[in-house]
């Protein structure tokens, strides 16, 4: 989550999809640069606790939130789903009945103050064409909505079960606003387009070969690499692959 969440800070995705629908590298966009070069400057400094060299694990025994409740650590990139439980199963992250945890958006790499979310579509449905109930599926989506905006209940389930404070869950309020408005979203698509591309983004082994973790190069206690290293070893073989995507699509 780290170098994906602290990459795509910058409003940009290593990966992105045009409105035309083709593939687009961003390795060389300037944001991208500026994301990595921070990332870099976080391993220069040592101010980051170097997983790769800890089996991949966070502090401790690798628990989500282990490290921040003992004041080891001070920020961790993570999910609302790691605080969203009752006081006990996140105690790890500290006592939020007593106002120990917080949390905030990613940090706002940009001088005009714009905080971008890494975001994802948790659901999604297709009309199929020519369905034959099409004003039945029209309504199923409008009592999604509602049953999706039920912000009082929910509210009441982080206070009374979860523990949250006001300031807690209007904090949510406002990064879920951020998601929810097009100008703040960053939809990544390193595991959209190829399996190669997946492969050479990201750790994990595709069709038996490893994963290159382009993505984390520039903080990798292991490899470390200068952004500017990673393009030159990198960018030429990614643009082939997103060449050979794009190639692939059917003529609209």
């Amino acid at each position: 989550w780290f170098d994906q969440a602290i990459n795509n800070s910058a409003g940009v995705p290593l990966i992105s999809v045009d409105s035309s629908g083709l593939a687009v590298s961003n390795l060389n966009n300037e944001k991208v640069v500026k994301a990595q070069n921070f990332m870099y400057s976080l391993h220069e400094s040592g101010v980051y606790f170097p997983r790769e060299n800890n089996n991949n694990m966070s502090r401790g025994g690798g628990e989500t939130g282990n490290g921040v409740g003992d004041g080891l650590t001070l920020f961790i990139p993570c999910g609302f789903w790691s605080i969203e439980g009752t006081p006990e199963s996140t105690s790890l992250w500290g006592d939020v009945t007593a106002g120990e945890i917080m949390f905030v958006p990613m940090p706002c790499p940009d001088d005009d103050k714009t905080y971008y979310i890494d975001s994802r579509l948790e659901n999604g449905y297709f009309l199929i064409k020519n369905a034959p109930n099409p004003k039945g599926f029209a309504a199923f989506m409008n009592c999604e909505v509602v049953a999706s905006n039920n912000t009082a209940e929910d509210d009441a389930v982080h206070r009374d079960s979860y523990g949250w404070n006001d300031d807690m869950i209007n904090m949510k309020k406002e990064i879920c606003d951020l998601c929810s408005n097009s100008e703040n979203v960053v939809f990544d698509f390193k595991k959209g387009v190829s399996d190669e591309i997946t492969r050479i983004i990201g750790a994990d082994p595709v069709n038996g070969k490893n994963g290159e973790n382009v993505q984390c190069l520039t903080m990798n206690c292991s490899n470390t690499m200068k952004w500017e290293d990673v393009l030159k070893k990198y960018e030429d073989k990614v643009n082939y692959e997103i060449k050979q995507a794009n190639s692939q699509l059917p003529e609209v």
